[in-house]
């Protein structure tokens, strides 16, 4: 629960910051801030009161119609995968 908050307050910032360039790129609003969402992130923070580090990594996919979001926790399970991974769509 504590990594989708924290996985929305990355995307509105991302959203947020890029609102003013969206006139001047030519495109839509919403195609533009999600443009901004795209790349690599390294999210770390505090879930269940210890410290973690989760790469994700971000980009367009189905001709463009939608955003993939790939999180990946840095800690490793016993089996030696990591404790959590989610894929995320938006559209």
């Amino acid at each position: 629960m504590r990594t989708s908050r924290v996985l929305l307050a990355l995307a509105f910032t991302c959203l947020t910051m890029q609102a003013s360039q969206t006139q001047s790129q030519g495109s839509t609003a919403p195609e533009a801030l999600l443009d901004a969402m795209v790349g690599h992130w390294v999210m770390t923070g505090t879930i269940a009161r210890k410290p973690t580090t989760h790469d994700v990594d971000v980009d367009w996919v189905l001709k463009r119609e939608y955003i993939r979001i790939h999180e990946v926790s840095r800690d490793k399970d016993a089996g030696g995968g990591p404790t959590y991974e989610a894929r995320i769509y938006i559209v």
